[in-house]
């Protein structure tokens, strides 16, 4: 210990036999050059070492490049997150030697722009080579890729149970085969190999192609090293994870700051907290997440807004305070958050509790600063119509038992049509009838008209009543469409009235994973009003029902918009999870939808048949396996797809992997071409979820925002969104009864708010309004500027 000089000198030695043997691009010599690098910083000697590190990250470049382009996404993955130490080595010097230093903060931003997000730049790249004219001979074997993909979805929901016994190995084999087909796909693509593209994603690229007045706020979590530590004394080398945040103004790539955030424990934990307030406090994405009873009352009442907590004040004092020296009042702000911050609702963090971020700046989401220079890329391919799944049948195929007896008035089983007038409308159209049938019957049989007149009038009371309302009693049945044109599965219920008693399930007010008479989701009926009106503004036809199958997915071709409405699901990896589960002949429900430890098995969407799959219920060839996880999303088609909308639970969370972003759906629906994602953070409920979409659509495709400008427009209109002004729109009786046709809980919800007050805001908590974020391309859809 202490003989620093002497240790010089034998690194040098090294240092230079590396080079020797296997010359300067090695690996090997790169880790030389690592070593004597913190030998110099314990010596005092900062700049020397930034030198030598530099020089051995331009080779791990190289080395990452190669990797890059030999490997499958999950090796990826793995790989980046095993060589991580070199990096976080590289900004903890400059973190703890540099962090004034206009020169070595410039570095460090560069490093970053180039490492982070790698795995999935890697996988957009394949891709949309593939799917090129130049590599098109490639295309039958990226199908037989997604092949492997769907196989393996199938055997995890729908595998007969005979194999049971051999699933484990039958679905290592088949990722084995996936993962084998991907690399060498990826071997035969030179773009694979992400140097000469990294080269170019600098910052000066970068601050040219961000908007003017605008800034790229570029976070990152790394481990810090003690460069300072003496193991033989049990001196840790590594320290807690911090976060450091990288402020990159437009059209000045000289001007980066870099600012020390915190330790990533302590925000991390205040970030969980603040999602919690922002969802109502009922939100969690552990594995035991269910449904959660809502009481109509508390939901229906005007709910003040909370007072604003603690750690949102202290998030903002973290996060938001030490940037706001070198940002302007209103501009706009591309956040590229990273570990538990890119699940955070920025927009929500306050200084005081009354001045949002989302008022003091206009935010925009990227997974990478680097990303702006991708999504400026126009991509040619001709994209089909839009495609919309709303309230999908999830029990499709099962013969379940009628809740209430078939001949009950009341029995949500039946069909029933009602016609339901005013008292006004009734009474003048008897006047009309009458007077009619009075002239009528005096020009044709004057000698008869008293008499049948007064005949009419006495069997009126009889009459009437089943003239206003008729009852067939068709019961409904889940069964297979037998045709996919949207449209032809709805299916009546009785309408909301005044005098309607009607059992209320109010689980299904919330679209998240819950139990529903021991299935796994629970019917959705308000969300095909929602996914109507999508719809209608996009010029196309819902699939609603038992035509909200996965096969839709899986056949479509670039679709220009994706709506799905429905159930979404993440379950967290908790201490007791394990592949063990898989080796069991008898898989359970929740096997099923939380197999092993991958995460992206462990999110997903429900789709028509889903409770079906659960429990190995027969299916229609079109259903698929009824779910699509964030695995099976890799497989789809939407290469230049404008717009994926997820309206349903949590769809933006999964399992965080530091540098490389959120390993679930997010990062699943990007990797399959979606230009810009709006997802959700917490779970939504039904009725200001369709409000909140509708509004959104119209901004879209009718006053022509961008994106992310619609979807913070149509948050703030659903906030402030007033008693009075609803009933125009959604309170009239038309509405309601609309609304009731499908959904008996969403009407009465309806109908209760129209008893409130005109100044009643009953959706003012963030609970409501505030869970989706826009991640991706902000522009206008169809803006290529």
């Amino acid at each position: 210990m202490g003989r620093l000089g002497e240790a010089e000198r034998l690194y040098r030695q090294a240092r230079e036999i590396w080079k020797q043997q296997l010359g300067e691009t090695h690996p090997d010599y790169a880790i030389s050059l690592n070593n004597l690098a913190l030998l110099y910083v314990a010596m005092n000697l900062p700049n020397a070492a930034l030198e030598l590190m530099q020089d051995a990250i331009a080779i791990e470049n190289r080395v990452i490049g190669e990797i890059l382009a030999i490997s499958s996404d999950r090796q990826r993955l793995a790989y980046l997150q095993q060589n991580r130490y070199n990096f976080d080595a590289f900004l903890s010097l400059v973190q703890q030697h540099f962090p004034h230093d206009p020169a070595a903060k410039q570095a460090a931003l560069d490093v970053l722009l180039r490492r982070k997000g790698l795995a999935t730049e890697a996988g957009i790249v394949l891709r949309t080579s593939i799917l090129s004219q130049r590599y098109r001979h490639l295309a039958p074997q990226y199908e037989e890729y997604r092949q492997l993909i769907r196989q393996q979805a199938y055997l995890r929901f729908q595998a007969p149970p005979q194999v049971r016994a051999e699933l484990p190995q039958r679905l290592d084999e088949l990722q084995q085969q996936q993962e084998a087909l991907e690399q060498r796909l990826s071997r035969q693509i030179p773009e694979m190999n992400l140097e000469q593209q990294l080269e170019q994603a600098n910052r000066q690229a970068i601050a040219a192609n961000l908007p003017p007045g605008s800034s790229l706020v570029e976070f990152v979590q790394f481990r810090v090293y003690n460069f300072s530590a003496v193991e033989a004394k049990g001196e840790a080398r590594w320290s807690s994870p911090r976060y450091l945040a990288f402020i990159l103004p437009a059209g000045q790539p000289e001007a980066v700051e870099m600012l020390d955030l915190g330790e990533a424990a302590e925000i991390d934990e205040a970030c969980r907290q603040f999602r919690r307030w922002a969802s109502g406090g009922d939100s969690t994405t552990s594995g035991n997440s269910r449904v959660v009873a809502l009481d109509l009352k508390a939901e229906s009442e005007d709910i003040p807004v909370e007072s604003y907590p603690d750690v949102g004040k202290h998030l903002y004092q973290r996060l938001i305070q030490p940037l706001t020296a070198y940002l302007s009042a209103q501009q706009v702000l591309y956040l590229s958050p990273d570990g538990e911050l890119a699940t955070l609702p920025f927009g929500l963090l306050s200084p005081d509790g009354t001045r949002e971020l989302m008022g003091e700046y206009e935010l925009r989401y990227l997974n990478v600063g680097r990303d702006i220079l991708r999504l400026t890329v126009d991509i040619p391919v001709e994209l089909s119509q839009p495609l919309v799944i709303a309230n999908p049948d999830f029990n499709l195929g099962l013969n379940l038992p009628q809740a209430h007896p078939v001949d009950s008035p009341n029995s949500p089983q039946r069909r029933q049509f009602r016609l339901r007038l005013p008292k006004e409308v009734i009474v003048a159209t008897l006047v009309t009838v009458g007077l009619l049938g009075v002239f009528g019957l005096l020009a044709l049989f004057p000698e008869l008209a008293g008499g049948l007149l007064l005949l009419g009038i006495m069997l009126l009371p009889f009459v009437l009543p089943r003239w206003l309302e008729l009852s067939p009693t068709t019961p409904v049945s889940s069964s297979s469409p037998s045709s996919l044109t949207p449209g032809n599965d709805f299916t009546p219920a009785t309408p909301f009235g005044e005098t309607a008693k009607i059992p209320v399930n109010w689980g299904s007010l919330r679209r998240e994973l819950g139990t529903e008479g021991g299935m796994r989701f629970a019917p959705l009926p308000g969300t095909q009003l929602e996914g109507e009106r999508v719809a209608q503004f996009l010029g196309v036809a819902a699939y609603t029902g038992g035509q909200g199958v996965k096969s839709l997915l899986s056949q479509s071709r670039s679709p220009q918009v994706l709506h799905l409405a429905t159930h979404g699901y993440f379950l967290e990896v908790t201490a007791q999870d394990s592949s063990s589960a898989e080796t069991s002949l008898e898989v359970s429900q929740e096997d099923k939808l939380a197999p092993g430890v991958d995460p992206l098995t462990r999110s997903g969407l429900a789709l028509a048949g889903a409770n079906t799959a659960l429990v190995s219920g027969d299916l229609p060839p079109e259903a698929e396996e009824g779910l699509l996880t964030a695995q099976g999303t890799l497989a789809l088609d939407l290469t230049g797809t404008a717009l994926v909308v997820l309206s349903a639970c949590e769809t933006a969370l999964g399992a965080k992997s530091i540098g490389q972003g959120v390993i679930g759906l997010r990062r699943s629906f990007i990797l399959a071409g979606a230009q810009t994602v709006v997802m959700s953070l917490w779970n939504v409920p039904d009725v200001p979820t369709a409000i909140l979409m509708d509004r959104f659509y119209e901004n879209l495709f009718q006053r022509g925002l961008p994106r992310t400008k619609g979807l913070e427009e149509a948050q703030g209109y659903l906030r402030g969104l007033r008693v009075g002004r609803m009933r125009h729109s959604w309170l009239t009786e038309a509405v309601i009864a609309q609304v009731g046709v499908t959904s008996h809980e969403s009407a009465l919800f309806l109908k209760e708010l129209s008893a409130k007050p005109d100044d009643s805001m009953p959706f003012a908590s963030p609970m409501y309004w505030a869970a989706f974020v826009c991640i991706g391309d902000s522009r206008a859809i169809g803006n290529r500027e």
